[in-house]
């Protein structure tokens, strides 16, 4: 009679509390495992409390005396759970093949509040791994609102419709800024996928996706790596999505995008070049790369190459990626304005070690720079510009370079330089065809063709020299021709 009458006040006091189908589970611990065939005993779970009202009726338990910790088992699209004790057996079913995508799961210090308006999900550790993805979290606090009347049963359509939606998610911990870590991880079309954050914020809109990070990493395929400290961007998604297609999200999002960031550090494991850049802004938005940089430098383990107040404006096409590099110059190719206040070229590379000693700080897998610090341009603090107020234009392949430039003298003086530009993807080669260069006559004396005015500039300012050269016969002694690396593994066996 106790048991009974406990029961019903529970009941009572939810159906006052969360109206119309609701549940609410306090989960301490769970472990899923796919079982072969999907059919089968698929894990344990641990709760403390569930509380559940459909269709009018309500179901209370209270797991003091852990009577109910359950096992779990599949059967297709159907999951049940059984408790130990053998009182009590609850089941659902799913849509589709949700569940024969996902392999495994883990659960620890969680809990889940649903109704026909909100889902509330907080976790100190969720971990789920699906046929093409992974995605692990801790510490981590979500939200989500539910605006559409239609959905009240608990399907996908209404977690989509929530949380990818009208959605946030922080720290599990109050006052605690950088307390959630998501790692996601996409196996998809053959390759990898790594994102990984330690988030103070994030929220889902219905078009767009809104990140406020202490610390971002990126890597594809074990080759391209980036590492952000204290992002704040914003980004475009559906509006309405069906499914989780993480190529489709990166597309979206990387076609609209806006961001600030203290540091950006990126390794091109491919080329061995590395980047380092302290970013105002990096803007993709109506067909264009925009980025406005206070500092750049590019380094190949040997020489460097640094920019200081950099401004981008350049063409992207939308069906490319922005971590495929060949693609993203093909596109500058066709339109583009660049604007670098100064530049220090160091063709000699003898601060080679002091700067690879840097990124070997940076790139380290302990994180030895937690304030974001570190900075391998600060080698050159006190340097003057070999090179000020460059201007670039390249429009159709049509190339324009002016700036002022001190090589030999301790003066500035002039150069202006105009021909035509061509970037072959395949063989990853620079071709730029001399056309005028405007130079003291000094130069036109010492050096007698143009090209080979254009070469000299290019081998102290820009890095790789082994890379340059002008071109052997007469069809092509106007043209200098510049390689960023060796022809791709996969084109080179066509």
């Amino acid at each position: 009679m106790r048991l009974l009458r406990f029961i019903i006040f529970s009941g009572i006091y939810s159906v006052s509390v969360l109206a119309g189908n609701s549940l609410d589970i306090k989960v301490p611990k769970m472990d899923y495992q796919k079982p072969p065939g999907l059919k089968g005993k698929g894990g344990e779970i641990v709760f403390d409390r569930f509380i559940m009202i459909r269709d009018g009726m309500s179901l209370s338990i209270n797991n003091k005396d852990l009577a109910f910790n359950s096992n779990i088992f599949v059967n297709k699209n159907f999951i049940g759970f059984k408790t130990k004790s053998g009182i009590m057996n609850l089941g659902f079913l799913f849509d589709g093949n949700t569940l024969d995508s996902v392999n495994n799961a883990q659960l620890r210090g969680s809990r889940v509040a649903i109704s026909s308006k909100i889902v509330n999900f907080t976790a100190s550790h969720f971990k789920l791994n699906t046929t093409y993805s992974s995605l692990d979290i801790k510490n981590v606090r979500v939200h989500c609102i539910q605006n559409y009347p239609q959905y009240t049963e608990f399907t996908k359509e209404f977690f989509f419709s929530s949380c990818l939606e009208n959605a946030t998610a922080n720290g599990l911990n109050e006052g605690s800024l950088s307390d959630a870590m998501i790692e996601f991880k996409d196996r998809q079309e053959g390759k990898v996928m790594k994102l990984k954050s330690l988030v103070n914020r994030v929220d889902i809109k219905k078009e767009k996706i809104i990140l406020d990070s202490a610390k971002t990493s990126f890597i594809a395929d074990e080759k391209f790596e980036v590492r952000i400290n204290d992002l704040i961007g914003e980004c475009a998604k559906e509006a309405k999505l069906t499914d989780i297609n993480p190529t489709e999200l990166e597309k979206k999002c990387t076609n609209d995008l806006y961001a600030e960031a203290k540091r950006i550090i990126v390794r091109d494991g491919e080329e061995g070049t590395k980047f380092f850049l302290k970013p105002k802004s990096i803007n993709f938005e109506d067909e264009r790369f925009k980025a406005k940089v206070d500092q750049l430098q590019v380094f190949d383990g040997e020489e460097s190459t640094n920019m200081y107040d950099l401004d981008v404006n350049c063409f992207k096409n939308p069906e490319n990626r922005v971590t495929d590099q060949d693609l993203i110059i093909s596109d500058c190719m066709i339109d583009s304005e660049i604007y670098i206040k100064g530049m220090i070229g160091d063709e000699t590379g003898k601060l080679a070690s002091k700067i690879s000693s840097f990124y070997t700080k940076l790139f380290a897998e302990k994180d030895n720079d937690p304030m974001g610090i570190s900075n391998p341009m600060s080698v050159y603090d006190g340097e003057k510009y070999n090179m000020k107020k460059l201007q670039i234009s390249i429009s159709n392949g049509l190339l324009r370079v002016k700036a002022k430039a001190n090589v030999f003298f301790k003066t500035y003086f002039n150069i202006d330089i105009r021909g035509k530009i061509s970037y072959d993807m395949k063989k990853r080669e620079f071709a730029i065809a001399v056309e005028k260069v405007v130079v003291p006559t000094l130069f036109k004396l010492k050096f007698k063709k143009d090209s080979w005015i254009l070469l000299k500039f290019l081998k102290r300012f820009v890095k790789g020299e082994e890379s340059m050269r002008v071109g052997s016969t007469k069809d092509d002694d106007h043209v200098i021709y510049f390689t960023l690396s060796k022809e791709k593994e996969e084109e080179k066996k066509i």
